[in-house]
């Protein structure tokens, strides 16, 4: 009797083992890094990052659903126009577009050496993307008036990196990375024409910078390398040195009002 107690014993232990189920408990709802989020509203959101994660929220970022989406690209930036229009950019030169608020995403490419570090739309026709070519060593700009179904270069400059990218409107934006041509000093880019032509600006320092934002045609701040936060007041052709933590890098910025 006591054989067969074991025997029972180990035969239970064996197919608790075969039958037993792992849930992912925490962090929720899953532990990838994320690169980019953004909100069309103070309920309706998106998050993305790496190896194809997408999150959407319908609550304020309370709970979050992941995308059924599947690819092996790691994704860098989002930006929706409303809630059902968006567009997602990553490495390998990946575009990824939805028109029914994520439920089905399509996918394009601008080619496999493109690393694609941003993308935004100021209305449903119009959009940009900084990207960078990592065979040719280029910084670019590319631009849609067709929701994103074509591409044109508007920025192309070997060793001018460009990491991010910001509109305030359809005629003026701004662009930010690290011009390599010139003693690898912090890259600062402007247009004025919708991005037809593009006017190099400096900061004055080395540092790399990785995110711009403008709440006024005039005030703005650039972020990057080692905590460094610079503010501009006349539409980003001076920027002064505002922050310099220097233990961390800055990857993004963004404001509600001037303060």
């Amino acid at each position: 009797m006591k054989k067969i107690g074991l025997v029972f014993a180990f035969l239970f232990t064996i197919s608790f083992q075969i039958n037993a189920q792992w849930f992912w408990q925490n962090p929720l709802p899953m532990s990838e890094s994320l690169y980019d989020v953004t909100f069309i509203d103070e309920n309706n959101g998106w998050a993305i990052g790496y190896l194809v994660t997408i999150l959407k929220t319908t609550d304020g970022g309370q709970n979050w659903s992941i995308s059924d989406y599947v690819t092996n690209v790691i994704l860098e930036s989002i930006d929706f126009i409303d809630t059902n229009n968006g567009w997602i950019v990553g490495r390998e030169g990946t575009i990824l577009k939805t028109s029914n608020a994520g439920i089905t995403w399509n996918i394009d490419t601008l080619g496999a050496n493109y690393f694609l570090t941003e993308i935004q739309f100021t209305d449903i026709n119009i959009g940009w993307i900084s990207a960078k070519d990592i065979i040719n060593h280029k910084g670019l700009i590319f631009k849609t008036t067709d929701s994103g179904n074509n591409w044109l270069v508007k920025y192309d400059e070997p060793y001018n990196y460009t990491n991010s990218l910001f509109f305030i409107n359809s005629n003026i934006g701004w662009a930010v990375g690290k011009d390599w041509n010139s003693g690898l000093v912090s890259l600062i880019l402007k247009t004025t024409n919708g991005g037809n032509s593009w006017t190099q600006y400096f900061t004055g320092t080395y540092d790399d910078l990785f995110s711009v934002y403008f709440i006024t045609a005039d005030l703005g701040w650039a972020v990057g390398g080692y905590g460094k936060i610079f503010v501009s007041v006349d539409g980003g052709q001076t920027w002064a040195l505002q922050h310099s933590d220097g233990s961390i890098d800055l990857h993004s910025v963004y404001f509600i009002n001037s303060n």
